[in-house]
Protein backbone atom coordinates (compact mmCIF):
# COMPACT_ATOMS: atom_id res chain seq x y z
CA UNK A 1 0.00 0.00 0.00
CA UNK A 2 2.86 2.17 0.88
CA UNK A 3 4.13 1.81 -2.97
CA UNK A 4 0.75 3.39 -4.13
CA UNK A 5 1.81 6.77 -2.43
CA UNK A 6 5.38 6.77 -2.66
CA UNK A 7 6.83 9.37 -5.23
CA UNK A 8 8.76 8.40 -8.62
CA UNK A 9 12.42 7.69 -7.92
CA UNK A 10 14.75 10.40 -9.27
CA UNK A 11 18.71 10.75 -9.74
CA UNK A 12 20.34 13.81 -7.54
CA UNK A 13 24.35 15.22 -7.43
CA UNK A 14 24.98 13.81 -11.78
CA UNK A 15 23.34 10.51 -11.37
CA UNK A 16 25.47 9.32 -8.47
CA UNK A 17 22.82 8.87 -5.59
CA UNK A 18 19.04 8.02 -5.71
CA UNK A 19 16.39 10.10 -3.98
CA UNK A 20 13.07 9.09 -2.96
CA UNK A 21 10.09 10.28 -0.66
CA UNK A 22 8.60 7.64 2.45
CA UNK A 23 5.16 8.75 2.76
CA UNK A 24 4.51 7.30 5.82
CA UNK A 25 7.60 8.34 7.40
CA UNK A 26 7.28 11.30 5.73
CA UNK A 27 10.59 12.05 4.78
CA UNK A 28 13.34 12.19 1.75
CA UNK A 29 15.60 9.21 1.81
CA UNK A 30 19.18 8.80 -0.70
CA UNK A 31 20.84 5.97 -1.93
CA UNK A 32 24.28 5.86 -3.51
CA UNK A 33 24.64 4.33 -6.79
CA UNK A 34 27.76 2.62 -6.18
CA UNK A 35 28.49 1.90 -10.06
CA UNK A 36 28.08 5.47 -11.36
CA UNK A 37 30.20 6.36 -8.53
CA UNK A 38 33.62 4.18 -9.16
CA UNK A 39 32.54 5.34 -12.58
CA UNK A 40 33.42 8.64 -12.05
CA UNK A 41 36.48 8.10 -10.04
CA UNK A 42 37.73 5.60 -12.20
CA UNK A 43 37.22 8.59 -14.96
CA UNK A 44 38.49 11.68 -12.80
CA UNK A 45 41.31 9.45 -11.60
CA UNK A 46 42.08 8.72 -15.53
CA UNK A 47 41.93 12.78 -16.22
CA UNK A 48 44.04 13.24 -13.08
CA UNK A 49 46.95 10.97 -14.08
CA UNK A 50 46.83 12.37 -17.79
CA UNK A 51 47.82 15.54 -16.25
CA UNK A 52 50.47 14.88 -13.94
CA UNK A 53 51.39 12.73 -16.99
CA UNK A 54 51.61 15.52 -18.79
CA UNK A 55 52.94 17.91 -16.12
CA UNK A 56 55.51 15.52 -15.81
CA UNK A 57 56.73 15.48 -19.45
CA UNK A 58 56.51 19.22 -20.07
CA UNK A 59 58.52 20.09 -16.40
CA UNK A 60 60.98 17.79 -17.73
CA UNK A 61 61.44 18.61 -21.09
CA UNK A 62 60.61 22.02 -20.99
CA UNK A 63 61.99 23.38 -17.55
CA UNK A 64 64.20 20.89 -16.27
CA UNK A 65 65.72 20.36 -20.15
CA UNK A 66 65.55 16.70 -19.88
CA UNK A 67 65.62 15.97 -23.74
CA UNK A 68 65.48 12.52 -24.03
CA UNK A 69 62.22 12.07 -21.96
CA UNK A 70 59.66 9.98 -23.88
CA UNK A 71 55.96 9.77 -23.23
CA UNK A 72 56.49 6.23 -21.71
CA UNK A 73 58.66 7.84 -19.28
CA UNK A 74 56.67 10.37 -18.04
CA UNK A 75 53.59 7.51 -18.02
CA UNK A 76 55.86 4.92 -16.17
CA UNK A 77 57.30 8.01 -13.70
CA UNK A 78 54.56 8.16 -11.00
CA UNK A 79 54.76 3.76 -10.79
CA UNK A 80 58.55 4.22 -10.57
CA UNK A 81 60.26 7.75 -9.31
CA UNK A 82 63.43 6.34 -8.91
CA UNK A 83 64.21 4.95 -12.32
CA UNK A 84 62.96 8.56 -13.98
CA UNK A 85 65.20 10.13 -11.60
CA UNK A 86 68.13 8.10 -12.65
CA UNK A 87 67.13 8.71 -16.37
CA UNK A 88 66.80 12.82 -15.28
CA UNK A 89 70.01 12.43 -13.41
CA UNK A 90 72.00 10.26 -16.68
CA UNK A 91 70.69 13.57 -18.71
CA UNK A 92 71.96 16.26 -16.30
CA UNK A 93 75.53 14.19 -16.13
CA UNK A 94 75.62 14.30 -20.14
CA UNK A 95 74.42 17.83 -20.38
CA UNK A 96 77.48 18.57 -17.41
CA UNK A 97 80.38 16.83 -20.03
CA UNK A 98 78.89 18.99 -22.86
CA UNK A 99 79.15 22.29 -20.72
CA UNK A 100 82.46 21.30 -19.79
CA UNK A 101 83.78 20.57 -22.95
CA UNK A 102 82.71 23.82 -23.91
CA UNK A 103 84.59 25.76 -20.84
CA UNK A 104 81.47 26.42 -18.82
CA UNK A 105 82.70 25.76 -16.10
CA UNK A 106 79.57 27.06 -13.51
CA UNK A 107 76.77 25.33 -15.60
CA UNK A 108 79.03 21.89 -16.09
CA UNK A 109 79.43 21.85 -12.28
CA UNK A 110 75.26 22.51 -11.24
CA UNK A 111 74.47 19.86 -13.77
CA UNK A 112 76.83 17.47 -12.40
CA UNK A 113 75.88 18.12 -8.69
CA UNK A 114 72.13 17.45 -9.97
CA UNK A 115 73.34 14.45 -11.89
CA UNK A 116 74.57 12.84 -8.81
CA UNK A 117 72.13 13.59 -6.80
CA UNK A 118 69.56 11.83 -9.24
CA UNK A 119 71.53 8.90 -10.41
CA UNK A 120 73.83 8.07 -7.48
CA UNK A 121 75.06 5.16 -8.48
CA UNK A 122 76.56 6.53 -11.35
CA UNK A 123 80.66 6.31 -10.12
CA UNK A 124 82.36 7.80 -12.32
CA UNK A 125 79.59 11.34 -12.63
CA UNK A 126 80.39 10.80 -8.41
CA UNK A 127 84.29 10.52 -8.67
CA UNK A 128 84.16 13.55 -11.77
CA UNK A 129 82.34 15.87 -9.00
CA UNK A 130 84.88 14.70 -5.72
CA UNK A 131 87.54 15.57 -7.72
CA UNK A 132 86.18 18.90 -8.31
CA UNK A 133 85.55 19.64 -4.82
CA UNK A 134 88.96 18.22 -3.90
CA UNK A 135 91.35 19.92 -6.60
CA UNK A 136 89.25 22.97 -7.78
CA UNK A 137 87.26 24.05 -4.42
CA UNK A 138 90.11 22.51 -2.28
CA UNK A 139 87.37 20.89 -0.35
CA UNK A 140 88.61 17.91 0.88
CA UNK A 141 86.30 16.78 3.74
CA UNK A 142 83.37 17.55 1.03
CA UNK A 143 85.22 15.30 -2.02
CA UNK A 144 85.64 12.35 0.73
CA UNK A 145 81.86 12.90 1.76
CA UNK A 146 80.96 12.48 -1.48
CA UNK A 147 82.65 9.25 -2.46
CA UNK A 148 82.32 7.88 1.05
CA UNK A 149 78.48 7.50 0.80
CA UNK A 150 78.75 5.18 -2.35
CA UNK A 151 81.93 2.65 -1.28
CA UNK A 152 79.86 -0.03 -0.84
CA UNK A 153 78.39 0.00 -4.25
CA UNK A 154 81.89 0.42 -5.62
CA UNK A 155 82.55 -2.57 -3.62
CA UNK A 156 79.94 -4.43 -5.07
CA UNK A 157 80.73 -3.11 -8.58
CA UNK A 158 84.71 -4.23 -8.12
CA UNK A 159 85.68 -0.73 -9.21
CA UNK A 160 89.13 -0.43 -8.07
CA UNK A 161 89.86 2.88 -9.42
CA UNK A 162 86.96 4.56 -7.39
CA UNK A 163 88.09 2.97 -4.40
CA UNK A 164 91.80 4.36 -5.16
CA UNK A 165 90.19 7.56 -5.40
CA UNK A 166 89.24 7.62 -2.52
CA UNK A 167 91.93 6.10 -0.93
CA UNK A 168 93.85 8.96 -2.12
CA UNK A 169 91.32 11.73 -1.21
CA UNK A 170 90.92 10.08 2.40
CA UNK A 171 94.69 10.59 3.12
CA UNK A 172 94.53 14.12 3.12
CA UNK A 173 91.84 14.29 5.91
CA UNK A 174 92.91 13.95 9.34
CA UNK A 175 89.13 12.47 10.04
CA UNK A 176 89.37 9.40 7.16
CA UNK A 177 93.29 8.87 6.90
CA UNK A 178 92.97 5.77 8.54
CA UNK A 179 90.02 4.86 6.34
CA UNK A 180 91.96 5.27 3.30
CA UNK A 181 94.42 2.51 4.59
CA UNK A 182 91.83 0.01 5.44
CA UNK A 183 89.96 0.83 1.87
CA UNK A 184 93.50 -0.41 0.69
CA UNK A 185 94.18 -3.25 2.70
CA UNK A 186 90.29 -4.60 2.04
CA UNK A 187 90.47 -3.75 -1.82
CA UNK A 188 94.16 -5.23 -2.22
CA UNK A 189 92.82 -8.82 -0.63
CA UNK A 190 89.46 -8.65 -2.88
CA UNK A 191 92.38 -8.15 -6.05
CA UNK A 192 90.51 -4.82 -6.97
CA UNK A 193 94.44 -3.21 -6.87
CA UNK A 194 97.36 -3.81 -7.47
CA UNK A 195 100.56 -3.70 -5.19
CA UNK A 196 102.11 -0.98 -8.17
CA UNK A 197 98.31 1.19 -7.41
CA UNK A 198 98.75 1.09 -3.42
CA UNK A 199 102.57 1.85 -3.55
CA UNK A 200 101.43 5.37 -6.09
CA UNK A 201 98.76 5.96 -3.53
CA UNK A 202 101.51 6.08 -0.19
CA UNK A 203 104.32 8.06 -2.51
CA UNK A 204 101.59 10.54 -3.28
CA UNK A 205 100.62 11.08 0.51
CA UNK A 206 104.32 11.14 1.69
CA UNK A 207 104.66 14.39 -1.22
CA UNK A 208 101.21 15.61 0.16
CA UNK A 209 102.16 15.24 3.86
CA UNK A 210 105.45 16.84 3.01
CA UNK A 211 104.21 19.95 1.86
CA UNK A 212 101.52 20.32 4.45
CA UNK A 213 101.48 18.59 7.83
CA UNK A 214 104.50 16.07 8.29
CA UNK A 215 103.10 15.25 12.41
CA UNK A 216 100.08 13.98 10.24
CA UNK A 217 101.96 12.07 7.90
CA UNK A 218 103.57 10.74 10.55
CA UNK A 219 100.73 9.31 11.96
CA UNK A 220 99.63 7.90 8.75
CA UNK A 221 102.59 6.07 7.66
CA UNK A 222 102.93 4.54 11.21
CA UNK A 223 99.31 3.30 10.90
CA UNK A 224 100.12 2.50 6.96
CA UNK A 225 103.51 0.39 7.96
CA UNK A 226 101.52 -1.91 10.64
CA UNK A 227 98.17 -2.40 8.90
CA UNK A 228 99.60 -3.53 5.54
CA UNK A 229 102.23 -5.57 7.33
CA UNK A 230 101.02 -8.55 5.18
CA UNK A 231 102.45 -7.25 2.14
CA UNK A 232 106.15 -6.42 2.70
CA UNK A 233 106.55 -5.10 -0.13
CA UNK A 234 104.11 -2.06 0.73
CA UNK A 235 105.18 -2.48 4.40
CA UNK A 236 108.45 -1.59 3.93
CA UNK A 237 107.78 1.28 1.45
CA UNK A 238 105.13 2.91 4.00
CA UNK A 239 108.05 2.85 6.58
CA UNK A 240 110.74 4.33 3.75
CA UNK A 241 107.54 7.27 3.61
CA UNK A 242 107.67 7.38 7.71
CA UNK A 243 111.05 7.78 7.55
CA UNK A 244 111.28 10.43 5.50
CA UNK A 245 108.82 12.67 7.29
CA UNK A 246 110.21 11.96 10.33
CA UNK A 247 113.82 13.56 8.80
CA UNK A 248 111.61 16.29 7.24
CA UNK A 249 111.19 17.20 10.31
CA UNK A 250 114.40 17.05 11.86
CA UNK A 251 114.06 13.93 13.97
CA UNK A 252 117.19 12.03 12.27
CA UNK A 253 117.38 9.45 15.45
CA UNK A 254 113.64 8.37 15.22
CA UNK A 255 114.06 8.36 11.21
CA UNK A 256 116.28 5.88 11.69
CA UNK A 257 114.72 3.94 14.37
CA UNK A 258 111.51 3.88 11.87
CA UNK A 259 113.76 1.96 9.29
CA UNK A 260 115.15 -0.59 11.96
CA UNK A 261 111.31 -1.32 13.46
CA UNK A 262 110.20 -2.01 9.91
CA UNK A 263 113.41 -4.30 8.50
CA UNK A 264 114.83 -1.65 6.15
CA UNK A 265 118.40 -2.39 6.11
CA UNK A 266 119.40 -1.07 2.51
CA UNK A 267 118.61 0.65 -0.67
CA UNK A 268 119.14 4.32 -1.10
CA UNK A 269 116.22 5.73 1.69
CA UNK A 270 118.30 3.79 4.08
CA UNK A 271 121.34 5.31 3.09
CA UNK A 272 120.14 8.76 3.17
CA UNK A 273 118.93 8.51 6.32
CA UNK A 274 122.12 7.00 8.04
CA UNK A 275 123.75 10.07 6.55
CA UNK A 276 121.65 12.51 8.13
CA UNK A 277 121.58 10.32 11.59
CA UNK A 278 125.53 10.63 11.31
CA UNK A 279 125.12 14.51 10.51
CA UNK A 280 122.85 14.89 13.69
CA UNK A 281 125.18 12.74 15.55
CA UNK A 282 128.32 14.85 14.81
CA UNK A 283 129.52 12.28 12.45
CA UNK A 284 130.08 14.39 9.49
CA UNK A 285 133.19 13.06 8.33
CA UNK A 286 131.52 9.65 7.95
CA UNK A 287 128.53 10.81 6.64
CA UNK A 288 130.72 13.18 3.86
CA UNK A 289 132.01 9.74 2.64
CA UNK A 290 129.31 7.71 2.59
CA UNK A 291 127.57 10.48 0.17
CA UNK A 292 130.45 10.55 -2.20
CA UNK A 293 130.29 6.53 -2.29
CA UNK A 294 125.93 7.10 -2.62
CA UNK A 295 126.99 9.87 -5.84
CA UNK A 296 129.14 7.21 -7.27
CA UNK A 297 127.10 4.28 -7.14
CA UNK A 298 123.30 5.52 -7.51
CA UNK A 299 121.11 5.84 -10.36
CA UNK A 300 119.97 9.20 -9.24
CA UNK A 301 122.30 11.01 -7.40
CA UNK A 302 120.44 14.15 -7.08
CA UNK A 303 119.60 13.12 -3.67
CA UNK A 304 122.98 12.15 -2.90
CA UNK A 305 124.06 15.64 -3.88
CA UNK A 306 121.40 17.53 -1.71
CA UNK A 307 122.76 16.22 1.28
CA UNK A 308 126.48 17.04 -0.09
CA UNK A 309 125.41 21.04 -0.22
CA UNK A 310 124.09 20.72 3.39
CA UNK A 311 127.43 19.26 4.09
CA UNK A 312 129.21 21.85 2.37
CA UNK A 313 127.40 24.04 3.98
CA UNK A 314 128.15 22.41 7.55
CA UNK A 315 131.44 23.34 7.18
CA UNK A 316 130.78 26.65 5.23
CA UNK A 317 132.25 25.61 2.25
CA UNK A 318 130.63 27.87 -0.03
CA UNK A 319 132.66 27.12 -3.27
CA UNK A 320 132.01 23.61 -2.93
CA UNK A 321 128.48 23.96 -2.16
CA UNK A 322 127.50 26.21 -5.38
CA UNK A 323 129.08 23.24 -7.32
CA UNK A 324 127.35 20.69 -5.76
CA UNK A 325 124.14 22.50 -5.77
CA UNK A 326 124.73 22.86 -10.21
CA UNK A 327 125.32 19.12 -10.42
CA UNK A 328 122.10 18.85 -8.26
CA UNK A 329 120.41 20.56 -10.40
CA UNK A 330 121.49 19.12 -13.47
CA UNK A 331 121.19 15.24 -12.52
CA UNK A 332 117.51 15.85 -11.21
CA UNK A 333 115.32 15.93 -14.16
CA UNK A 334 111.81 16.66 -13.10
CA UNK A 335 110.31 19.55 -13.98
CA UNK A 336 110.89 21.73 -11.03
CA UNK A 337 114.73 21.56 -11.05
CA UNK A 338 114.43 22.12 -14.38
CA UNK A 339 112.74 25.34 -13.36
CA UNK A 340 114.73 26.04 -10.96
CA UNK A 341 118.04 25.78 -13.42
CA UNK A 342 116.29 28.07 -16.16
CA UNK A 343 115.82 30.80 -13.19
CA UNK A 344 119.40 30.48 -11.79
CA UNK A 345 121.01 30.44 -15.59
CA UNK A 346 118.75 33.01 -16.81
CA UNK A 347 117.40 30.74 -19.49
CA UNK A 348 114.53 32.69 -19.97
CA UNK A 349 113.12 30.41 -23.38
CA UNK A 350 113.72 27.30 -21.26
CA UNK A 351 111.62 28.45 -18.55
CA UNK A 352 109.03 30.37 -20.76
CA UNK A 353 108.44 26.68 -22.33
CA UNK A 354 108.38 25.55 -19.07
CA UNK A 355 105.70 27.16 -17.53
CA UNK A 356 103.20 27.70 -20.52
CA UNK A 357 101.05 25.12 -18.97
CA UNK A 358 100.55 27.09 -16.12
CA UNK A 359 101.04 24.15 -13.80
CA UNK A 360 100.91 25.55 -10.32
CA UNK A 361 103.70 23.22 -9.01
CA UNK A 362 106.22 24.40 -11.12
CA UNK A 363 105.11 28.05 -11.44
CA UNK A 364 104.72 28.56 -7.71
CA UNK A 365 108.35 26.76 -8.24
CA UNK A 366 109.27 29.36 -10.55
CA UNK A 367 108.31 32.58 -8.63
CA UNK A 368 110.12 31.08 -5.36
CA UNK A 369 113.54 30.81 -7.83
CA UNK A 370 112.64 34.82 -9.22
CA UNK A 371 113.16 35.46 -5.65
CA UNK A 372 115.50 33.51 -4.49
CA UNK A 373 117.75 34.54 -7.86
CA UNK A 374 116.55 38.33 -7.07
CA UNK A 375 115.23 37.90 -10.95
CA UNK A 376 112.96 40.51 -11.55
CA UNK A 377 111.81 39.14 -15.23
CA UNK A 378 111.52 35.69 -14.29
CA UNK A 379 108.95 36.99 -11.77
CA UNK A 380 107.70 39.06 -14.55
CA UNK A 381 106.86 36.16 -16.74
CA UNK A 382 105.21 34.24 -14.72
CA UNK A 383 103.05 36.84 -13.28
CA UNK A 384 102.21 37.35 -16.91
CA UNK A 385 100.06 33.76 -16.16
CA UNK A 386 97.86 34.85 -13.31
CA UNK A 387 94.48 36.21 -14.93
CA UNK A 388 93.90 32.64 -16.90
CA UNK A 389 93.97 31.08 -13.24
CA UNK A 390 91.09 30.52 -10.29
CA UNK A 391 90.22 32.79 -7.73
CA UNK A 392 92.17 30.40 -4.93
CA UNK A 393 94.85 29.68 -7.19
CA UNK A 394 95.37 33.31 -8.24
CA UNK A 395 95.52 33.98 -4.67
CA UNK A 396 98.16 31.88 -3.84
CA UNK A 397 100.34 32.94 -6.70
CA UNK A 398 100.12 36.25 -5.79
CA UNK A 399 100.88 35.94 -2.08
CA UNK A 400 104.41 34.37 -3.07
CA UNK A 401 104.78 37.00 -6.04
CA UNK A 402 104.36 39.16 -3.26
CA UNK A 403 107.22 37.49 -1.25
CA UNK A 404 109.29 37.70 -4.46
CA UNK A 405 108.95 41.05 -4.81
CA UNK A 406 109.93 41.66 -0.86
CA UNK A 407 113.00 39.78 -1.59
CA UNK A 408 113.86 41.75 -4.89
CA UNK A 409 113.49 45.15 -2.81
CA UNK A 410 110.28 46.12 -4.02
CA UNK A 411 107.99 47.18 -1.51
CA UNK A 412 106.15 49.29 -3.38
CA UNK A 413 105.22 46.58 -5.62
CA UNK A 414 104.63 44.24 -3.00
CA UNK A 415 102.33 46.48 -1.32
CA UNK A 416 100.13 47.00 -4.18
CA UNK A 417 99.67 43.05 -4.64
CA UNK A 418 98.78 42.86 -0.67
CA UNK A 419 95.96 45.16 -0.77
CA UNK A 420 94.67 43.38 -3.75
CA UNK A 421 94.91 40.30 -1.78
CA UNK A 422 93.48 41.76 1.25
CA UNK A 423 90.10 42.88 -0.94
CA UNK A 424 89.64 39.66 -2.50
CA UNK A 425 90.19 37.98 0.85
CA UNK A 426 87.25 35.16 1.54
CA UNK A 427 88.80 33.15 4.44
CA UNK A 428 90.34 32.90 7.79
CA UNK A 429 93.49 31.21 6.21
CA UNK A 430 93.97 34.33 3.37
CA UNK A 431 93.23 36.66 5.94
CA UNK A 432 96.24 35.54 7.88
CA UNK A 433 98.33 35.23 4.98
CA UNK A 434 97.56 38.65 4.29
CA UNK A 435 98.40 39.69 7.81
CA UNK A 436 101.67 38.06 7.48
CA UNK A 437 102.74 39.65 4.26
CA UNK A 438 101.64 43.29 5.85
CA UNK A 439 103.99 42.49 8.57
CA UNK A 440 106.72 41.46 6.60
CA UNK A 441 106.43 44.67 4.36
CA UNK A 442 106.26 46.85 7.39
CA UNK A 443 109.64 45.64 8.56
CA UNK A 444 111.00 45.58 5.26
CA UNK A 445 109.98 49.34 5.56
CA UNK A 446 111.14 49.74 8.79
CA UNK A 447 107.27 50.68 9.82
CA UNK A 448 106.80 47.49 12.42
CA UNK A 449 105.25 48.10 15.53
CA UNK A 450 106.46 45.61 18.86
CA UNK A 451 103.29 43.39 19.38
CA UNK A 452 103.21 42.31 15.97
CA UNK A 453 106.07 40.05 17.06
CA UNK A 454 103.75 38.09 19.38
CA UNK A 455 100.82 38.45 16.96
CA UNK A 456 102.44 36.77 14.27
CA UNK A 457 103.90 34.11 16.91
CA UNK A 458 100.77 33.10 18.30
CA UNK A 459 98.82 32.68 14.73
CA UNK A 460 101.36 30.92 12.73
CA UNK A 461 102.22 27.31 12.79
CA UNK A 462 105.74 25.66 13.04
CA UNK A 463 106.26 25.70 9.42
CA UNK A 464 105.25 29.10 8.79
CA UNK A 465 107.40 30.53 11.50
CA UNK A 466 110.77 29.04 10.18
CA UNK A 467 110.12 30.22 6.80
CA UNK A 468 109.08 33.78 7.61
CA UNK A 469 112.11 33.92 9.61
CA UNK A 470 113.95 33.14 6.38
CA UNK A 471 112.39 36.12 4.35
CA UNK A 472 112.97 38.53 6.51
CA UNK A 473 116.03 37.56 6.59
CA UNK A 474 116.38 37.80 2.68
CA UNK A 475 114.92 41.05 2.63
CA UNK A 476 117.94 42.29 4.66
CA UNK A 477 116.43 42.21 8.71
CA UNK A 478 117.60 39.06 9.79
CA UNK A 479 117.78 41.21 13.53
CA UNK A 480 113.93 41.06 13.33
CA UNK A 481 114.29 37.43 12.58
CA UNK A 482 115.89 36.90 16.07
CA UNK A 483 113.26 38.49 17.67
CA UNK A 484 110.55 36.38 15.80
CA UNK A 485 112.87 33.01 16.42
CA UNK A 486 113.62 33.75 20.41
CA UNK A 487 109.81 34.65 20.83
CA UNK A 488 108.70 31.47 19.10
CA UNK A 489 111.39 29.42 21.03
CA UNK A 490 110.81 31.47 24.52
CA UNK A 491 106.62 30.72 24.22
CA UNK A 492 107.03 27.25 23.06
CA UNK A 493 105.21 27.97 20.00
CA UNK A 494 108.13 26.38 18.42
CA UNK A 495 111.41 25.11 20.18
CA UNK A 496 112.75 22.78 17.89
CA UNK A 497 116.25 21.63 17.32
CA UNK A 498 115.39 23.55 13.96
CA UNK A 499 114.09 27.07 15.39
CA UNK A 500 117.23 26.82 17.72
CA UNK A 501 120.22 25.86 14.98
CA UNK A 502 118.18 28.53 12.84
CA UNK A 503 118.97 31.35 15.41
CA UNK A 504 122.19 30.45 16.11
CA UNK A 505 122.87 30.42 12.17
CA UNK A 506 121.39 34.36 11.72
CA UNK A 507 123.23 35.28 15.15
CA UNK A 508 126.22 34.31 13.72
CA UNK A 509 125.46 36.11 10.14
CA UNK A 510 125.07 39.35 12.57
CA UNK A 511 128.37 38.73 13.66
CA UNK A 512 126.78 38.93 17.60
CA UNK A 513 129.24 36.79 18.98
CA UNK A 514 128.18 37.65 22.31
CA UNK A 515 124.47 36.49 21.77
CA UNK A 516 125.55 33.79 19.51
CA UNK A 517 127.74 32.19 22.43
CA UNK A 518 124.71 33.03 25.34
CA UNK A 519 122.72 31.02 22.21
CA UNK A 520 125.42 27.67 21.85
CA UNK A 521 126.01 27.50 25.43
CA UNK A 522 122.09 27.45 26.71
CA UNK A 523 120.69 24.92 24.58
CA UNK A 524 122.06 21.27 23.06
CA UNK A 525 121.09 21.74 19.54
CA UNK A 526 123.25 21.10 16.69
CA UNK A 527 125.91 23.93 15.89
CA UNK A 528 127.32 24.04 12.52
CA UNK A 529 130.86 23.61 12.28
CA UNK A 530 131.74 26.79 10.79
CA UNK A 531 129.79 28.53 13.47
CA UNK A 532 131.97 26.61 15.81
CA UNK A 533 135.21 27.90 13.99
CA UNK A 534 133.97 31.29 13.31
CA UNK A 535 136.98 33.54 14.13
CA UNK A 536 134.29 35.70 16.45
CA UNK A 537 134.74 33.03 19.13
CA UNK A 538 137.58 31.37 18.62
CA UNK A 539 138.82 31.93 22.37
CA UNK A 540 135.70 31.19 24.42
CA UNK A 541 137.75 32.50 27.20
CA UNK A 542 137.81 35.66 26.06
CA UNK A 543 136.68 38.42 28.62
CA UNK A 544 134.18 39.79 26.28
CA UNK A 545 132.56 36.34 27.40
CA UNK A 546 132.51 36.86 30.94
CA UNK A 547 129.06 36.45 31.53
CA UNK A 548 128.98 32.51 30.82
CA UNK A 549 129.73 30.33 33.79
CA UNK A 550 133.13 28.69 33.59
CA UNK A 551 131.58 24.75 33.35
CA UNK A 552 129.48 26.07 30.25
CA UNK A 553 132.71 28.11 29.10
CA UNK A 554 134.57 24.31 28.92
CA UNK A 555 132.26 23.05 27.31
CA UNK A 556 132.05 25.39 24.42
CA UNK A 557 135.92 25.23 23.92
CA UNK A 558 135.76 21.47 23.67
CA UNK A 559 132.74 21.92 21.02
CA UNK A 560 135.33 24.51 19.23
CA UNK A 561 138.14 21.75 19.22
CA UNK A 562 136.14 19.11 17.68
CA UNK A 563 134.47 21.60 15.12
CA UNK A 564 138.51 22.60 13.92
CA UNK A 565 139.49 19.34 13.84
CA UNK A 566 136.47 17.88 11.77
CA UNK A 567 137.02 21.04 9.35
CA UNK A 568 141.09 19.70 8.96
CA UNK A 569 139.75 16.81 8.19
CA UNK A 570 137.46 17.81 5.40
CA UNK A 571 139.91 19.96 3.76
CA UNK A 572 142.06 16.95 3.46
CA UNK A 573 138.93 14.87 1.76
CA UNK A 574 138.93 14.55 -1.69
CA UNK A 575 135.06 15.60 -3.13
CA UNK A 576 135.84 14.52 -6.39
CA UNK A 577 135.87 18.34 -7.98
Amino acid sequence: MNDRYSEPKNRVFLGTFERSFNPDARRWSLKPCWGRIITYLAALAFVAFILVVCAIYSVSKFVKGFDDITITDAFMAPFDMATYRQKVGECNIRKAREYFSRGDVSLGFMNLTAGVARSPNNLEARVTLATIHAISLKNIEQASMILEAKLPEAFKQKNGDYISIAATLFARNPKTAKKSILLLSKALKDGMVTDKKVLKILADANKYFGSTDKEEGIKFFSYAAKELSADKKISKFATKCLAILYLADGRAQEANDALKRGGVKDGEVYETISIYNDIAMGNEIQALGRTLRGIRLSKNPSRFYSILIKICNEFGDERAKKYALRLSILSNLDEEAQVDNAVSTKQYDILQTLIADSKPVKLLKAIRCAGKYKDRLALKMCMEKFETMSESLKFTMQAAAAEAMLSLGDNDAASKIIEELASRSKTPKQDSIVRDLRFASDISARTEKSHQVREFVERADKERIISFVDLIEDIGRGRYGVEVLMSAIQSGKDDSQRAKTRLIEILWSLGDSAHLVEAIVESDVHVPVYVLTAEGISNPYSDKFIFIPGDKRKKLAEQIEKAREKKRKYEHFNLGF
